[in-house]
């Protein structure tokens, strides 16, 4: 009787730890049109900057209602993919309320970040937007190696070295602590996201690969050199807050003037693509390449326009190859590019010779994945190139929103939809079952060409050369 009792007494105790709280009170919540408007159509009447004292220090009252209305409000609106990943997320959102002193906004935003990277989803996160500071070079990945691919002026003897360590601690073991920051599905696209988070100091030092004292950095430029590197300050601010026409309002990162953008850059010999348009036609021969770079539009890349011009080359040409290309293509609105996958799958009906070519990489992610899906699904025999896609195959989340916590502007994205594949569809399984690797919840190529440092430098493509060949 007396357990019973007791075992009473803690289920009351455990749901009003877990319910009797609204996180309404310190949630805002954000319009999904606003943000379908200003993410994939870039359409927004004004911006204004926030600026947020990142160091200020969270009374423990403050420290827990931000951990509940976060942990809550994700219980209520995020999909999760299994019960077993809802509930340790949820016990590890709990095993931060166990201390709740002497937290800054930066320390609760770091903790969030790497609480979202556990829903292993790649569209949930929360945003780093308290990283203050830098070091003046920015490192890059090709082939699993690290480069210092920009830098300051004062700092350009660096660029094109090969980074060996930071502050003695080797490059791999830098990745392994970074990891658990990332939110991906696949490796694939994790090892992407780490190579950007390897530019935040905030974490680093969190992770006590840097200080604010000397850092060294150990590079192989010819022969092994070790560098010391200052730590500077970043003087943008990290939140903007965007009016739409319809007056709702925004709040999200600031990445329109990162710190970087004044840096030397390596500049290749010969430029092979051009990340910086959204979506642009070449042709070379009797070869049509679609560069898709990204499932949006601005004021200057329309895709009405785009698919336009693609219809008129299809219309008045005969192709021995077209290639999709959607290696450095984030994602966006997957609705976009279907006319001219469907326009293609009908050219191919009429000449059967025609070969449909599919470059993907790690950055293939979200509509693009979509995108990449349904070129398979739709056209006949299509070869797939390049490297592993960033994009899961089994289980999606989507129906993208984003919330930001009142009182402290930290922001994170959620998901309210899952999306299952069925790969027991006939298209799928006769065509291109090969591509799809189920374990790791990965596509991958039937042919794997990734670009080396070298290759880039001399503007070598060798995806791109392999979907040529004929």
């Amino acid at each position: 009787m007396k357990n019973s009792i007791f075992k009473m007494f803690m289920g009351i105790i455990l749901i009003i730890t877990m319910t009797s709280f609204n996180y309404k009170d310190e949630i805002v919540d954000s319009d999904q049109e606003a943000v379908y408007e200003y993410f994939i159509l870039n359409k927004y009447k004004k911006i204004n900057n926030i600026n947020v004292n990142n160091n200020q220090e969270l009374t423990p009252n403050q420290f827990i209602a931000q951990v509940k209305a976060v942990r809550d409000f994700m219980i209520d609106n995020q999909c999760f993919y299994e019960l077993g990943n809802r509930e340790e997320i949820t016990r590890n959102f709990n095993k931060l309320l166990d201390k709740p002193k002497g937290h800054s906004i930066e320390d609760l935003q770091l903790e969030l970040i790497k609480l979202m990277a556990a829903y292993k989803q790649g569209h949930v996160v929360t945003y780093n937007t308290s990283n203050d500071k830098y070091i003046p070079i920015l490192i890059g990945s090709y082939k699993n190696r690290y480069y210092v691919i920009a830098s300051e002026k004062g700092y350009s003897e660096l660029l094109g070295s090969e980074i060996l360590k930071i502050n003695n601690i080797p490059m791999e073991e830098i990745k392994n602590k970074i990891a658990k920051y990332v939110s991906a599905e696949n490796d694939s696209f994790k090892k992407l996201q780490i190579v950007e988070y390897m530019n935040y100091y905030n974490i680093l030092k969190k992770e006590k690969i840097l200080n604010l004292e000397e850092n060294k950095i150990t590079i192989n430029n010819g022969k092994i050199i070790t560098y010391k590197l200052p730590i500077k300050t970043i003087n943008n601010a990290g939140i903007i807050q965007i009016t739409m026409d319809s007056g709702n309002d925004l709040v999200f990162p600031n990445v329109s003037k990162k710190y970087f953008d004044n840096f030397d850059k390596l500049k290749p010999l010969n430029k092979t693509y051009f990340k910086d348009k959204l979506f642009y036609t070449e042709e070379k021969a009797d070869n049509l390449i679609i560069r898709y770079n990204s499932c949006s539009e601005n004021d200057e890349y329309k895709m009405d326009k785009f698919t336009n011009e693609v219809f008129k080359k299809l219309e008045s040409h005969k192709y021995n190859n077209i290639v999709f290309d959607l290696r450095f293509n984030r994602g966006g609105d997957s609705s976009l590019l279907l006319p001219i996958i469907l326009k293609v799958k009908a050219y191919t009906s009429s000449f059967s010779n025609t070969k449909v070519k599919l470059l993907i990489g790690s950055q293939t992610y979200s509509s693009a994945g979509d995108n990449s899906l349904h070129i398979l699904r739709t056209i006949d025999n299509v070869e797939l190139i390049g490297e592993n896609g960033g994009f899961p195959i089994n289980t999606g989340s989507g129906n993208l929103n984003t919330f930001y916590l009142r009182n402290t502007y930290i922001i994170s994205s959620y998901c309210k939809t899952v999306f299952f594949s069925d790969y027991t569809l006939s298209d799928v399984y006769n065509h291109n079952y090969k591509n799809y690797d189920y374990k790791e919840n990965i596509m991958i190529p039937d042919f794997y060409a990734e670009e080396s440092y070298s290759d880039y430098m001399i503007g070598n493509d060798p995806a791109m050369n392999y979907a040529l060949r004929d």
